[in-house]
């Protein structure tokens, strides 16, 4: 009798324990599920601090609309020349919706290609301060100074933004910025390289396809 109240004890320890550790095994999983719904997937080669820094047209389609409907509007103002009006929409922008990147990287281009540098870098600071990996703001880094003909610093962010996960079409254009680049350092074996590798990106480009081809006759004529 004893030893039978033994052994009903001993099932019930096992019992217990094992259903204890099954219950914090479940808690932990359920934590871990609550945590990814609410800071969403990390994406590859970002850091978790970044996850919070999510844009909001990655969130909100509706956002998203409005905002590819503005620049919309800015491709045609671009062929007017309207200048005023692209850069009053791209601020107004700003304004709505300050952690869609997109208004501000192509005011940061406008004021780079119109050489107001200090007014770019403000653009570009801010983007690089919440997005820090971005692909298509470290490339228009890399322009800013190329125009500024301080090329070792736009070498550093052309390489910066191929280095950090990004769409095709920004590692294409960045890749052929840095050709013209190391064109004009007269280093024409590595403009070769950066242009051939924004062919692969974009293989159907004519812009891409014609200088990936003036570079090949440059190389071979050297």
């Amino acid at each position: 009798m004893g030893v039978e109240i033994m052994e009903n004890k001993k099932t019930f320890l096992y019992k217990a324990v094992h259903g204890y550790i099954l219950y914090i095994v479940l808690a932990v999983i359920a934590g871990i599920i609550l945590a990814l719904s609410i800071i969403g997937p990390i994406e590859p080669g970002k850091k978790s601090a970044n996850i919070e820094r999510r844009d909001v047209y990655k969130i909100d389609s509706d956002i998203n609309k409005k905002v590819e409907n503005e620049l919309g509007n800015i491709k045609n103002l671009n062929q007017e020349k309207d200048f005023n009006k692209i850069e009053k929409i791209l601020v107004g922008l700003e304004n709505k919706y300050p952690n869609d990147i997109r208004a501000f990287v192509i005011l940061a281009d406008f004021h780079v290609k119109k050489m107001e540098y200090d007014k770019a870098y403000k653009e570009l600071e801010y983007v690089t301060r919440i997005r820090p990996n971005n692909t298509w703001a470290l490339k228009i880094f890399g322009n800013l100074y190329f125009s500024k003909q301080e090329y070792s610093k736009a070498e550093s962010y052309y390489l910066s933004a191929i280095e950090c996960e990004g769409q095709d079409e920004d590692k294409a254009w960045t890749y052929h910025d840095m050709a013209q680049l190391y064109l004009v350092m007269k280093d024409v074996k590595k403009a070769f390289k950066c242009q051939k590798k924004a062919l692969e990106y974009l293989p159907e480009n004519t812009v891409i396809k014609e200088m990936y081809e003036e570079i090949s006759k440059i190389l071979k004529r050297d």
